[in-house]
């Protein structure tokens, strides 16, 4: 029975871990190129385009300021489905754009009723992923993902 026990615990270990790696996704910082042009600017140009840009998802908080239209601003939780509401130009999908395509959009959006709109997109707060533990635990279910979570650490989460 012990051994049973052990064995099921194993290939909950290994399933977990199989879980972790292939949904984990770290991008790749890369090197500034040297080059003849030292300005910091250009410098920080380059290691911006080398690394991928926040892309919002389900659980995010935004924080939308309209610049001298304060009566505009929100902070607004992404929903499950993707999506978010907003006075004026209703529900849309944000889910997989980038703060700076919000921010273009809304611009957009809202230039039909505000002259030249100044919109801020700011995160202010990440929604969460998951794991979940499930196999002989005392509390199988999901847990949100620390930074650096380690399947282990998950498993004595729970």
């Amino acid at each position: 029975m012990e051994k049973i026990k052990r064995v099921r615990i194993f290939t909950t270990l290994i399933l977990a871990h199989s879980i972790f790696c292939g949904c984990a996704v770290h991008p790749t910082i890369q090197e500034t190129i040297p080059d003849n042009n030292n300005s910091k600017s250009h410098k920080l140009a380059q290691n911006k385009n080398s690394i991928p840009e926040y892309r919002l998802g389900f659980g995010d908080v935004i924080e939308i300021k309209f610049y001298r239209q304060p009566q505009f601003n929100e902070t607004v939780t992404i929903r499950p489905d993707g999506r978010i509401s907003m006075e004026k130009v209703g529900e849309f999908i944000v889910s997989g754009m980038t703060p700076a395509q919000l921010d273009s959009f809304l611009t957009e959006s809202y230039s039909e009723f505000i002259l030249k709109p100044d919109i801020t997109v700011i995160v202010r707060q990440f929604g969460g992923y998951q794991v979940y533990v499930l196999g002989e635990v005392e509390a199988p279910g999901g847990y949100p993902i620390q930074r650096n979570m380690t399947v282990l650490q998950a498993l004595a989460e729970a």
